[in-house]
């Protein structure tokens, strides 16, 4: 859930230039394209794997079976139908109206399946505006080399595309840089598919607009390729499914309809009817039937009594479970919707003592500079690596960066999204040049920055499905540790003297939103919080009554370890609940919750959020799943910012009164 990449990356993306970029038309702006130079790779690469696939085993590692130039490339894998993508770690300067090339070389193992309905393999490319957080819009290109445009609100890919080559193929297309855009990162999806595809020769280049502009043909390629005869910006965006609810913002009240137009937005001739399903919490089936929009639009309408979520899902007509091909949320009577289990009597007392055992461990920094001057552009900050002491022998690691010049900053915490991988150093170099003092944290006891083969054996082995570690019993779960460490964090941030001792940031996502809560809880001296779509709220969501579907880390679910005791796993939730955390907030949040995501439940955030006693600003997002795919958390991103520059300038921000 590193997300960013549609995340927490794209916002605090810093923006550089390498290898001498736009220096002359066709230079690959990509730095190791043909992943040749191994050691790099975590370095110029970064993998994010979806919070629904972490169990999928996701993993990226250097292959020299297959590649089509040099002698290796990207392998990636997963052993059950996952999400997740790769993309360099920077975003690359260019210039509106100019054309450039993006492309990659692909090749589907023999093991390599799709999702029925899923593109399987698709690059989509980030355009960004320096002006802006958050992305201004995408083009996708699949594999058959069409290509579709960012159209708000709709962003997502294509439902469908074509076989998987099982030879080397390019997927290509040129792009013209939109107006107000500066930025572009091109980003390869492993979309809904599972087995094994490699990867090779990444390139982003300049293109004389006096060039051909059709895309080459594929190397002993199955399928044809199509011809680009202009710049994909020119191409009407391929059609999709469309399921929007009539209020805009999804709020409604209770017994009040909620209609869900569902359309297509491409040639109706043929269409097949699609089955759908409406559930109260992503729970209980209130509703189905079909959809048949061949001849226009069609309605789906439904309402509740009760505070809660309505979604409508819409699925290939032979199935009403798995991967959905479109959704539509609503949530009735937000400020109403409460915990589903009452919180342990002594949940104070329990934390208070895991707080004493943490005290009695010294910090012990040790802190590390580090030389960045490879990046370009940060001359202006001091780069370190940090490592800290914390319970039973264990050890926070992290990156640090700050200003050179000036005494005092305002502080802040990143705390990592749920999967193990190493850290980026693009978050804490932009933000150190904002003017913050920045300790970003790995969620797990690992050092930060090992070659991807490091973490990917971790995942496979004693960290597979780390969530469930210990959540029978609440002195051993896995999270106690996690929890601890960002105490030891902020024990470490304001015992220094560069800290101005007035703001104190914590922010993440996913599971770093669930991370940030207990932070805040558990520490005073934290002033602001700042979450995405937070993990861990409402663990035994099933238990409500009404019951409400479980989302991150899955206590509740029916794939947990078979070993595990069920009913002490409900005795230690109530201690690890992020809607009881947040309880213990007593600083300025803003959170953010979308209406369709099935990790961090938006019943459970919402929860969350109406259980925080202090100044806070909730943005209920009706059209954003976990990761906002088609850019549906540009909304969070943009207000995150607001707050970020206001903290740091001491301006008033934009919260309103607590319940």
């Amino acid at each position: 859930m590193r997300h960013s990449i549609f995340c927490s990356v794209v916002l605090f993306a810093f923006h550089l230039s390498s290898l001498g970029l736009l220096a002359g038309d066709g230079a690959n702006l990509i730095s190791n394209p043909g992943f040749e130079n191994a050691p790099d790779a975590p370095a110029t690469y970064s993998v994010f794997t979806a919070p629904d696939s972490q169990a999928a085993n996701c993993r990226f590692t250097i292959s020299t079976d297959s590649f089509h130039s040099g002698k290796q490339s990207a392998l990636l894998q997963a052993d059950d139908f996952a999400r997740f993508s790769l993309c360099p770690i920077v975003t690359y300067p260019v210039v509106a109206g100019e054309l450039y090339r993006v492309g990659v070389w692909v090749k589907a193992g023999a093991d390599f399946q799709m999702e029925p309905g899923s593109p399987g393999v698709v690059i989509r490319v980030n355009q960004t505006a320096s002006s802006t957080p958050g992305p201004a819009g995408f083009t996708f290109i699949y594999l058959d080399n069409t290509v579709s445009q960012a159209e708000p609100p709709d962003y997502s890919p294509l439902p469908a595309s074509v076989p998987a080559p099982t030879q080397w193929t390019r997927i290509e297309t040129v792009v013209k840089v939109p107006a107000g855009v500066d930025h572009l990162v091109p980003t390869l999806f492993y979309w809904k598919a599972k087995g094994s595809l490699y990867v090779d020769d990444f390139s982003l280049q300049k293109v004389d607009p006096t060039s051909p502009l059709s895309t080459p043909a594929s190397s002993a390629s199955p399928h044809s390729t199509s011809s680009n005869n202009a710049p994909s910006p020119l191409i009407p965006a391929p059609p999709r499914w469309v399921v929007k609810p009539d209020h805009e913002n999804g709020i409604y009240g209770p017994n009040e309809k909620v209609t869900w137009t569902v359309d297509f937005t491409g040639d109706r001739t043929g269409l097949p009817a699609l089955a759908y399903v409406v559930k109260e919490d992503g729970q209980v089936e209130v509703g189905k039937g079909t959809v048949d929009v061949s001849a226009g639009p069609m309605t789906i309408t439904a309402s509740r009594s009760t505070p809660g979520i309505l979604v409508a899902q819409i699925y290939p007509a032979a199935k009403t479970s798995g991967y959905s091909v479109a959704a539509g949320g609503a949530v009735i009577a937000p400020d109403q919707i409460s915990l589903s289990t009452p919180v342990p009597a002594d949940f104070d007392a329990f934390w208070q003592s895991k707080l004493k055992e943490l005290a009695a461990v010294p910090v012990n920094p040790v802190v590390a500079p580090e030389d960045i001057s490879s990046i370009k552009y940060t001359g202006s900050i001091d780069f370190y690596k940090v490592m800290l002491d914390n319970i039973n022998g264990t050890h926070v690691y992290g990156q640090m960066a700050r200003p050179k010049a000036g005494k005092k900053f305002p502080a802040m915490l990143i705390v990592q999204s749920a999967g193990v991988y190493p850290l980026d150093k693009t978050p804490v170099i932009a933000s150190a040049k904002a003017g913050w003092l920045v300790l970003n944290i790995i969620a797990h006891d690992l050092p930060i920055d090992e070659p991807p083969d490091f973490y990917n054996k971790l995942k496979a082995t004693t960290l597979k499905d780390y969530q469930f570690i210990g959540c029978d019993d609440r002195d051993k779960a896995y999270f106690l540790r996690m929890f601890l460490s960002c105490v030891r964090a902020v024990d470490y941030l304001t015992s220094r003297p560069d800290w101005d001792g007035k703001i104190l940031l914590v922010t993440g996502g996913s599971q770093g939103g669930f991370q940030s809560f207990a932070t805040a809880a558990l520490c005073p001296q934290i002033t602001d919080v700042a979450v995405s779509v937070p993990a861990g709220c409402d663990l035994l969501g099933p238990l409500a009554n009404p019951p409400r579907a479980f989302g991150w880390p899955y206590w509740s679910s029916s794939w947990m370890p078979k070993e595990l005791d069920k009913k002490k796993i409900e005795e230690t939730a109530g201690y690890y609940d992020g809607i009881n955390f947040a309880a213990r907030i007593h600083c300025p949040t803003l959170a953010c919750v979308g209406l369709i995501d099935d990790t961090a439940r938006p019943t459970g955030v919402i929860a969350a959020y109406n259980a925080i006693k202090a100044p806070k600003e909730l943005l209920i997002l009706p059209l954003s799943d976990h990761h906002g795919t088609g850019n549906a958390q540009a909304a969070y991103w943009q207000e995150f910012a607001t707050w970020r520059n206001d903290l740091r300038d001491g301006k008033p921000l934009p919260t309103k009164n607590a319940n």
